[in-house]
């Protein structure tokens, strides 16, 4: 029996409707069914994929029947052939490469940067600021400091504002049913250029540096330097620019805007910002956190769990068949476009109780959730490589932070979603900070 269902509606109708609000679309779809055809080209169809099996399927058991598609295509603009937008054997190379920076002897390394970072980050009492940019500057700081062994220093507005408009322009081009060819001097294809060429004068000096001094050791930079080919040949300048671009753009947005998201529902849930200070105080006791401490505060995880179960970093997921292939028993012709929303499947009834609550404790001594219902880092061999890496990094600068401030929302504040790479709160999150 088929597993298909048709979602209401014309195609105009639902296409105009994904433009306008594309959560609400995929919230509305993953209630239909678990395969929902949104007939957004007759040539080239598109599904909605909502049950657990059949995700485990594309990203998983037939990961080598799809690949990224048009979604890789807009993001190579910036990130070139990296892992984040490569396919097939490359892409299992590269992973090969890069996963030993991620080993647990190089976190530990990385976690003392990211707790002097985190402490090194002030905020005035009882002045608004706003917290996505705060959170922004503070993962890009951790994400140079770790990665690339490089402070970003007086470059770091000009790389946050770079950052910021390439994701912008990817993710407007990325949804748009006539995307505008990236050669084309558009205001928008202007700003991302430009945007690009500053990125590429910061990678291209950091590798040049490394090169020259050989200064910095356990970093991602100095491992691709010292990496070969099989015949001896070094990685050309070009694959490592693109390598370390993937890590700025992919490795500090999506954790800062998850970090907005856990500060925005602490303050909005007293009860749980009392439980969350309470182990800090008992755990840690005014000292800073050090690796160690990660496994050593439950609760602490358990919010970031949540906060990336409402928020997951990687709100769609998407995937083209490279051929005929057949999916739940149902078979679906080459070019076929399946889209995977983790933001609608964690929010779903059958998998979380009171699923639109921010409830941390229901990833305490309860039963994990059925695979593939909770997977805010994707899944399969293109999940995050970095995850282990984020997690350890939130935690780390919710209890450094913690320790010092409680904070409170700014009202009134309208608080929008922004769905671009990550979920952004549109203008980003106004609080103010209250010493503890």
């Amino acid at each position: 029996m088929t597993r298909i269902t048709a979602i209401d509606g014309s195609r105009i109708s639902n296409f105009l409707w994904f433009q306008r609000d594309p959560l609400s679309f995929l919230l509305h779809a993953s209630k239909l069914g678990d395969m929902v055809s949104i007939e957004a080209s007759k040539k080239y169809p598109t599904y909605v994929v909502s049950a657990p099996d059949l995700i485990k399927e594309i990203l998983v058991t037939k990961d080598k029947y799809f690949e990224k598609g048009r979604a890789a295509s807009i993001l190579s603009r910036t990130v070139g052939n990296g892992l984040l937008t490569s396919e097939g054997e490359t892409h299992r190379r590269q992973q090969k490469m890069i996963r030993p920076a991620f080993y647990k002897e190089h976190l530990l390394h990385y976690a003392n940067k990211i707790v002097q970072k985190a402490n090194a980050t002030d905020f005035q009492v009882e002045k608004e600021f706003n917290m996505s940019q705060r959170m922004m500057e503070l993962t890009l700081e951790i994400i140079t400091v770790t990665m690339f062994g490089k402070e970003v220093g007086e470059k770091k507005a000009e790389i946050a504002e770079s950052v910021d408009t390439i994701i912008y322009q990817a993710a407007k081009t990325l949804f748009s049913p006539l995307p505008i060819p990236f050669k084309f001097p558009t205001p928008g294809n202007r700003k991302h250029h430009q945007s690009n060429e500053k990125i590429n004068e910061f990678i291209y000096q950091l590798i040049s540096d490394q090169k020259k001094t050989g200064a910095t050791k356990d970093t991602l930079l100095h491992m691709l330097l010292a990496t070969t080919y099989e015949n001896g040949e070094s990685l050309p300048e070009e694959e490592i620019r693109d390598q370390l671009v993937t890590m700025l753009l992919a490795g500090h947005e999506t954790t800062a805007t998850a970090l907005t998201w856990a500060w925005y529902l602490l303050a909005k849930h007293p009860e749980i910002e009392e439980k969350f200070h309470e182990e800090l105080t008992n755990k840690l006791g005014g000292r800073q956190p050090t690796f160690e401490d990660v496994r050593d505060l439950p609760y602490t995880e358990t919010i970031f769990q949540e906060t990336i179960r409402l928020y997951p970093p990687a709100w769609i997921i998407l995937r083209e068949s490279l051929s005929e292939v057949e999916v739940g028993g149902d078979t679906y012709p080459r070019k076929t476009t399946f889209m995977i929303s983790p933001f609608a499947i964690h929010r779903k009834p059958p998998y979380f109780d009171e699923a639109e609550k921010f409830l941390p404790e229901r990833f305490m001594d309860h039963p994990s959730p059925p695979t593939f219902s909770y997977f805010p880092f994707s899944g399969g061999p293109r999940a995050c490589i970095g995850s282990n890496f984020a997690m350890m990094e939130a935690i780390l600068i919710l209890a450094t932070i913690g320790q010092k401030y409680r904070f409170r929302l700014v009202e009134p504040q309208d608080i929008e979603l922004v769905p671009l790479v990550s979920l952004r709160v549109k203008g980003g999150l106004n609080m103010v900070a209250n010493s503890r």
